[in-house]
């Protein structure tokens, strides 16, 4: 009996602690959330980086040389790559203007357009989509979309966009500055307009017939410049590293996942803009030193940063994307700037899995079990496509 007493109050002093212990990390977590986001409807706050699995990686196949491009800079954003259900890789040879296709090997199986300016064909390729077996093609030069069977390569559909129709008020230049699939006859599209004295990027929904039918989904805040004397009698312009700014991905289910890289923030928001979730998890950012961003310079541009004013840390986030089993990948920036931390999330928000991976090496996409980076080729002197098996496995616990 005595016993047994014992038991139900030692029970009891644990649950009552249990409580008081997990009212307490609530309360200090909380309080530790920045008021941005501790605002946010339906958040999840997730307080560590505890994974559930290992991840593994295994090289598979390269799909073809990339060759840097000897041309002007084209208006807009978008992928560059596009991985179909059957392992098929689209990727845009923007200075042959046409795109390549190799089978799941990377057999080389045909291409994709040409240069012109007729039906199928393109001036630049500015951003490639796969929606449904169809490949999206973006033309930001003929402000068109050409719309090609996946299975048979040939030509569906070609869409000249009037965007000097559209009804957008607050737009800096009615141009479309990228296009995503939505549907088959629905469009993501974006343009550009300030705020605050910074670029953004406003996104709308676009019909098969290129009119806008609906209001601002959501923003995405552009790169941040810094403009300096060269030393040479004039000044530049250049894109900044330690700026934060806007990501953003789009599922086939027609969900809309944004960061913006200042946190390990991400938002889901469905097509009428509607912030269905978010999801957060606490990230300690990496101090910023001035001589690691001048690093990522040639000497003659440093004079350029002289006069820039540095932000105390770096962002916390680089890259993000949802691949095709909705997991949100997501890369940090930490003290080794030769690598990042990658964290794959099950789409609820809690961690799956966490690994390094050289900073060097740019994770595209997942899709049908594969990882897709492009990194450098020494031996061909480019870079390369490249896929990886993934492999998940039991957390070691040491």
């Amino acid at each position: 009996m005595l016993f047994r007493n014992l038991v139900i109050v030692m029970c009891f002093l644990l649950i009552t602690c249990s409580k008081q212990d997990k009212a307490e990390f609530a309360e200090s977590s909380e309080a530790s959330i920045p008021a941005h986001i501790r605002e946010l409807e339906n958040l999840r706050v997730f307080p560590d980086f505890e994974p559930l699995q290992s991840v593994q990686f295994s090289k598979q196949h390269k799909f073809g040389e990339i060759y840097p491009q000897l041309l002007s800079p084209v208006r807009g954003f978008g992928p560059k790559v596009a991985i179909d259900g059957m392992g098929n890789v689209f990727r845009a040879e923007k200075a042959e203007k046409t795109i390549l296709v190799f089978d799941s090997e990377g057999m080389m199986k045909g291409r994709v357009g040409r240069e012109g300016k007729g039906p199928g064909e393109f001036q630049t390729i500015t951003a490639i989509d796969i929606y449904d077996e169809q490949l999206i093609v973006y033309d930001s030069n003929l402000t068109r979309i050409n719309i090609f069977s996946t299975q048979s390569l040939e030509l569906l559909k070609t869409l000249t966009i009037d965007s000097k129709t559209w009804d957008i008020e607050e737009a800096k230049m009615l141009f479309p500055l990228t296009i995503l699939g939505i549907g088959k006859e629905e469009f993501l599209t974006a343009v550009s307009f300030e705020k605050n004295g910074d670029s953004y990027n406003g996104f709308y929904l676009m019909d098969i017939d290129g009119r806008i039918i609906s209001k601002k989904i959501t923003e995405n805040k552009s790169t941040e410049t810094h403009t300096g004397d060269t030393g040479r009698g004039h000044r530049a312009t250049i894109r900044v590293p330690y700026s934060t700014r806007g990501e953003l991905d789009v599922t086939q289910d027609g969900k809309i996942y944004q960061v913006d890289t200042g946190d390990f923030l991400i938002k889901v928001f469905n097509l009428t803009g509607e912030l269905e979730r978010s999801i957060y998890y606490p990230f300690e950012k990496d101090p910023l030193e001035e001589q690691e961003v001048l690093d990522r310079f040639h000497p003659n541009i440093h004079r350029v940063l002289n006069t820039a004013v540095y932000p105390e840390t770096w962002p916390a986030l680089e890259h993000f994307f949802v691949d095709d089993k909705n997991r949100i990948w997501v890369s940090t920036i930490v003290d080794d700037k030769e690598v990042h931390e990658w964290h794959i999330l099950e789409n609820s928000g809690k961690l799956l899995a966490s690994f390094t991976w050289p900073s060097d090496q740019e994770i595209i996409t997942s899709q049908n079990g594969l990882m897709y980076t492009e990194e450098e080729d020494s031996e061909a002197g480019a870079n390369v496509v490249v896929s990886y098996k993934i492999e998940f496995g039991e957390k070691q616990i040491l």
